[in-house]
Order: C-alpha cells, then structure tokens, then sequence
C-alpha cells in the first residue's frame, strides 16, 4: 500500500524501493499469487513515468510468477503488457 501511495503522489524512487521490498516478501514467503501481483501493479510505475521497456519486463515477471492460474495478478500482467502495445 505503501508503494502504491508513493506512486499517487509522485515519488518514482521510493514507490520502486517499496514494491522492491514487498516483491521481496512475497516471493520469500512462497505465495506466488501475491508476488504476481506487486510486480504487476509495480509495472504501473514505468509505464506512468515514460519506461513502457521497464514496464514491459517486470509485467512479464507477472505473468510468469501468477502461472496459468486465472487470477487478478495475471490478468493485470496481461494488461499491462496490452497497454505497452497498444500505447
């Protein structure tokens, strides 16, 4: 949340240092859902500041951490990748 507050309000470096420690967290507890999602929203940070490459990599980090599970992390990894096409 915190990360996600950070980036609302602008602050590239420390909303990036926070989803670094939350995918961190995730990944060391084994919840492979929970470390699909904080790099797919943390993806939303380059894509907003003109990273679409950045952004790109880590929603493919996403897709691959969620699996073929259809959850919201990999539906948002999907997404995210869209966007970067498209945009």
């Amino acid at each position: 949340m915190t990360a996600i507050v950070l980036h609302d309000l602008g602050s590239r470096r420390e909303s990036r240092a926070w989803f670094a420690t939350a995918a961190g967290a995730a990944a060391e507890s084994g919840d492979q859902q929970l470390h699909a999602w904080v790099l797919a929203r943390e993806a939303m940070v380059p894509l907003n500041y003109g990273a679409p490459r950045a952004a790109a990599d880590l929603a493919g980090q996403a897709r691959l951490a969620a699996g073929t599970r259809p959850t919201a992390a990999a539906v948002l990894g999907r997404v995210s990748k869209v966007d970067l096409e498209v945009g």
